[in-house]
């Protein structure tokens, strides 16, 4: 007969600033386990919704805490959410860890500095120190992450080359006998460049044309600004710019290369992992620009990818393992 374990845990406010309409969050947790498949369940309400939450499973490793990142949380325009996760409870996200061994779920801002946890629930509802020495399991994911990345990358670099080394096919017998009516055709072109001299009046709608597609990204951009939720992934900003989360499915008309960017495997990945990308644009008097955010740990490996701005919440200097976003600039 399989073993069926069950706990139940109240998620409780412990970092302020969280608060949804003058409210504070709170929540409950149910953690089941049968057969070595586990499931969490959470409901929260009262949590505002600007931040980038991930819900954290906490264990105690040697003289530490350690957090295990299970999955994103989403929450709502009116602070709710609902969360169904299932995952291998004898060997949570590859790491050798048990169900049987956690201590703590807790929800953490992933965009804040140090470790801030507007909810927290605990096993058998005794609290633990678990903020002394915590450090989160989430480095040495998103480093399997990269490592594969870049190994397709490379991959698709070598196939290129060598397609483009290729020579090509000499010339068929046939298509050696064709240049022999070509003097024939000569009377017939000269008076074609005399035509020339001066431009066609139809070249000036292309102008006109240009205008039009940007007034329709611009009406879709404000679209997008008024349905999704607004984000405030940095702290200080050389210019004001407005941010909203957006998936990478997003029907917005944008340039082929920044559509190139968004097909990468890096960012897939980097979705799959935070559930969210970032968009921005400029509200300032300087030039409209356009931006896009991809959630990342910092590594400089992944400037090898064509990424070369990265921000962080605090606007310091990044290090290795910081969590902030890629910039790309539409």
């Amino acid at each position: 007969m399989q073993q069926y374990i069950r706990t139940f845990m109240p998620l409780e406010n412990e970092s302020s600033g969280y608060e949804h309409m003058g409210k504070s969050p709170s929540g409950r947790v149910l953690m089941e386990s049968r057969g070595g498949q586990g499931k969490l369940t959470l409901w929260a309400q009262n949590l505002k919704a600007e931040a980038i939450y991930k819900v954290h499973l906490i264990f105690k490793t040697e003289n530490s805490f350690s957090g295990l990142p299970l999955c994103s949380l989403n929450v709502q325009a009116n602070g709710k959410v609902e969360l169904r996760h299932s995952f291998d409870a004898k060997n949570i996200s590859d790491f050798g860890l048990s169900i049987n061994d956690c201590l703590a779920v807790a929800v953490i801002d992933s965009g804040a500095a140090g470790t801030s946890a507007p909810l927290c629930g605990y096993k058998d509802g005794k609290p633990i120190a678990w903020r002394s020495g915590f450090k989160r399991l989430e480095k040495l994911v998103e480093k399997k992450v990269i490592e594969k990345v870049v190994e397709k990358k490379v991959i698709k670099e070598i196939v290129k080359e060598v397609v483009e080394e290729i020579p090509p096919p000499p010339p068929s017998p046939e298509s050696e006998l064709i240049p022999e009516p070509m003097p024939d055709l000569i009377p017939e072109l000269e008076p074609v460049e005399e035509i020339p001299a001066s431009p066609p009046p139809p070249l000036q709608p292309t102008i006109e044309v240009e205008s039009i597609i940007s007034e329709t990204f611009k009406n879709e951009v404000e679209n997008i600004f008024k349905t999704h939720t607004q984000m405030k992934p940095f702290l200080r900003q050389k210019r004001t710019v407005k941010w909203v989360r957006i998936s990478p499915d997003e029907d917005l008309d944008f340039p082929q290369t920044v559509k190139d960017q968004l097909s990468k495997p890096f960012v897939e990945n980097a979705y799959q992992q935070f559930n969210h990308l970032i968009f921005g644009k400029t509200i300032d008097d300087l030039e409209l620009r356009y931006y896009i955010g991809i959630p990342a740990l910092y590594n400089e490996n992944d400037e090898k990818l064509g990424y070369k701005q990265f921000k962080i919440n605090t606007g310091a200097k990044a290090k290795a393992g910081d969590y902030g976003y890629w910039l790309i600039f539409v």
